[in-house]
């Protein structure tokens, strides 16, 4: 539903002046511009759109998108009008006299931007800048093209949320989302751009000092022949140094080699790098119409789409290159009317590690004393991007040190290194998590001069001082002397001894063979939890016979006055046999009872799988003069839930029905879904029918004043795909649950 509320209507928490009923509503986040045309309808809503008037719409964002209109065009047929994000206004509204974030991650300058106005911003970015703001609106301050700008400082990506502007290290999130295209580019719908302007297929690598590559001096792509001509550049890794070009004991974020094999197989590893990073591959854009390729047999290839978001990674595919690459939603346009993407433009690829690299060695020169060629140790600790970890002396420099000799530690939260290693002289420690107070880490696995505590150990043979226990891991042989043994063992058999003793005390034993018992087998309870268990495999059966007459068989398992029974039952050969499951507290009720013409349950029943029926699924009905009736369900082809309402129109003939939350939560409106209307009225020309639908709500026009029940029908969230499927015929000896007489 679009509203529009005019210029001087600021409640945008109330419903709107008008519900606008356009052609064409859309967003384009190139711009970050919407486009809206609008007839000249009889009820004048069309009027109500002039500059300055606030749309709320929905977007790819969220619902509720509030834009102010800023141009429009009245013609005979209607009025088309552009509206730019509430934010905008910040423009206007917000002077920076003289606003000096020093200092600063991007979440604290955002802070000091937007203090004390109505406007926020929010940010993931932690490195740390300055800038200085003096006579800026607040617009110039965020997105300006000067190099105080906050996203020339900072960086980051922007995207508005009404009040709120947005400013990440990147937008999006990978969901899986596949284009493939080469063999069959459709020739409408889809449009694709290949650049191969910066492609690189040979790196002629140079070290430090102008070292280079021994033989050919190049390493080539995998890729290479997959073009028809060679795209070659000399890429410098100055982090790669010969021993003789390197001064000082300091080689903090070097790559020493000691000999010139050493050093062509470390340029050769900075070579595969950049492989890995796709400078070997083009750059491309892609263009695609959801729009145009909805009724085509290429809409399956492009579907993923549907629910990208801006800054979305998709994996694109070139069958005809024989390329698999990751590429950003660049921007996307939005049909707000139909609350769904419309045309999706997908970029080059996601991550630049030229450029990277280059930040990295500028970074490295920083910390870099140009005269004697070595590191200053009070620089290295703001350099971030010059190693994913920092390693630092204990407690300050040219003081005694402690337990903590050397401490190894990655502060960034979102690097895979994140964690710390401590060694020094009373052992070491490994963490990975900080403290509460975030003033040290919680350090976990550690070894000293008297014992390892780790999660897995991987070695040969384990061993106590004097050999009187061994574990040989790699041959499985285990010997040890007299003692005691708790825990689990899992086998077919234990050989070669003899097992004494009127009580095993231990955990599980699990087989797949027979265990024959002369007597009793005894289970006991301690600490309120079951001790010991038996744990039958999908064949096994219990059989206590004599004569081939079945008689009591029983299992109990026994707490107090409270136990539950098993038992099959069978008087001779020719009596039925039953097997009933017993829940007692002082009396013996029969809670399921397996016999020869019914079964039954008499307690509540939960199948956390899917239950599956032959015969018919009926609701027993206990009628006041007919006794019980069985009632039958209901059957459907797909996995449908359900939900029923009551509405009226109001004075301009709509409605709008938002669906219930908790009945979202079980159902995927992102699949069409039904709705069925009744009306109920005095005027037999009284109509409602549904205007639209959306994910969380549907608007139903008709007639003013108009009642009516309103049916739902969606697909079952986690079956949005089920449809009569097969079914496959499990009834078999290996998979029925039978009892032997």
């Amino acid at each position: 539903m679009i509203q529009i509320y005019v210029a001087d209507n600021t409640n945008y928490d109330a419903n709107g002046d008008a519900v606008l009923l356009p052609n064409t509503c859309t967003l384009d986040t190139g711009s970050w511009q919407v486009s809206l045309t609008h007839p000249r309808d009889a009820d004048g809503r069309w009027e109500l759109i002039q500059d300055g008037a606030v749309l709320k719409l929905p977007t790819f964002l969220a619902d509720d998108q509030l834009y102010r209109i800023i141009n429009t065009e009245v013609t005979d047929s209607g009025v088309t009008a552009t509206a730019q994000p509430i934010f905008f206004d910040s423009a206007g509204d917000v002077m920076l006299v003289d606003a000096r974030p020093t200092d600063k991650s991007g979440q604290a300058a955002l802070d000091i931007l937007t203090q004390g106005t109505k406007y926020s911003g929010t940010s993931d970015i932690t490195a740390h800048s300055t800038a200085y703001y003096q006579m800026r609106n607040l617009m110039e301050a965020l997105t300006g093209d000067d190099d105080n700008a906050f996203v020339n400082r900072w960086g980051g990506e922007v995207m508005y949320n009404n009040y709120t502007v947005i400013i990440n290290e990147r937008l999006g999130a990978d969901n899986g989302a596949l284009l493939a295209y080469g063999k069959n580019i459709p020739a409408d719908g889809m449009r694709i751009t290949e650049d191969v302007s910066a492609l690189i297929t040979r790196i002629y690598p140079r070290a430090y000092n102008g070292r280079t590559l021994s033989g050919s001096g190049y390493v080539d792509s995998p890729l290479i022949g997959n073009y028809p001509t060679v795209h070659q550049a000399v890429m410098e890794f100055s982090d790669v140094r010969l021993a003789e070009d390197v001064s000082g004991d300091d080689t903090e974020g070097l790559i020493v080699c000691e000999d010139q094999s050493a050093l062509d197989e470390a340029l050769r590893a900075k070579c595969a790098e950049q492989w890995a990073a796709d400078v070997d591959k083009p750059a491309v854009t892609v263009e695609v119409s959801m729009v145009l390729l909805a009724d085509t047999i290429n809409y399956a290839d492009v579907k993923d789409l549907e629910r990208a978001s801006l800054g979305d990674t998709v994996h694109v595919r070139n069958q005809r290159l024989g390329i698999d690459m990751n590429a950003r939603v660049k921007s996307l346009v939005y049909d707000c009317v139909r609350d769904k993407v419309q045309s999706v433009t997908i970029g080059s690829a996601l991550y630049d590690y030229v450029s990277d690299t280059s930040s990295t060695i500028q970074a490295a020169d920083a910390v870099i004393d140009k005269g004697t060629q070595t590191l200053m140790a009070n620089r290295i600790a703001g350099v971030i991007n010059l190693l994913n970890t920092s390693l630092r002396a204990q407690k300050d420099v040219a003081q005694r040190q402690d337990v903590r000799a050397i401490l190894f530690e990655d502060l960034d939260e979102s690097s895979p290194t994140y964690g710390a290693l401590c060694i020094g002289t009373q052992g070491i420690q490994i963490a990975k998590e900080r403290n509460a107070e975030g003033t040290d880490w919680k350090w976990g696995t550690a070894i000293d001069f008297q014992s390892v505590n780790a999660d897995y150990i991987i070695t040969g043979i384990l061993t106590d001082r004097n050999g009187k226990f061994y574990f040989n891991l790699d041959t499985g042989e285990l010997a040890m002397a007299d003692g005691t043994f708790a825990g689990t063992i899992n086998g077919a058999a234990i050989n070669g001894g003899t097992i004494t003793g009127a009580t095993i005390n231990g955990g599980t034993i699990n087989t797949t063979n027979d265990i024959t018992v002369g007597r009793n087998i005894n289970m006991g309870m301690k600490a309120g939890t079951l001790a010991r268990m038996i744990n039958f495999g999908d064949l096994a059966r219990l059989h206590y016979s004599y004569s081939n007459v079945m008689s009591l068989l029983s299992m109990r398992v026994t707490r107090g006055a409270r136990y539950v029974q098993a038992s099959c039952q069978a008087a001779d050969s020719d009596a039925s046999i039953y097997f009933d499951i017993y829940l007692s507290n002082g009396n013996t009720t029969i809670i399921h009872r397996f016999g020869t013409s019914l079964s039954s349950i008499n307690s509540n029943l939960m199948v956390n799988g899917n239950l599956t029926a032959s015969g018919s699924k009926s609701r027993v009905v206990q009628t006041a003069n007919y006794g019980k009736r069985l009632m039958n369900a209901v059957e459907s082809a797909d996995a449908f839930f359900e939900d029923f309402g009551t509405a009226m129109t109001d004075a301009e003939g709509f409605c709008e029905v938002r669906l219930d939350d908790i009945f979202l939560e079980t159902v995927n409106t992102d699949y069409d879904y039904h709705v069925f209307l009744t009306t109920y009225s005095d005027d037999y020309a009284a109509k409602a029918s549904i205007y639209s639908k959306s994910k969380n709500r549907f608007i139903v026009c008709g007639t003013p004043y108009t009642r009516f029940d309103w049916r739902i029908s969606a697909k079952q969230r986690g079956y949005e795909d089920t449809i009569m499927e097969v079914m496959e015929d499990d009834n078999t000896d290996q998979n029925r649950s039978s009892f032997d007489a």
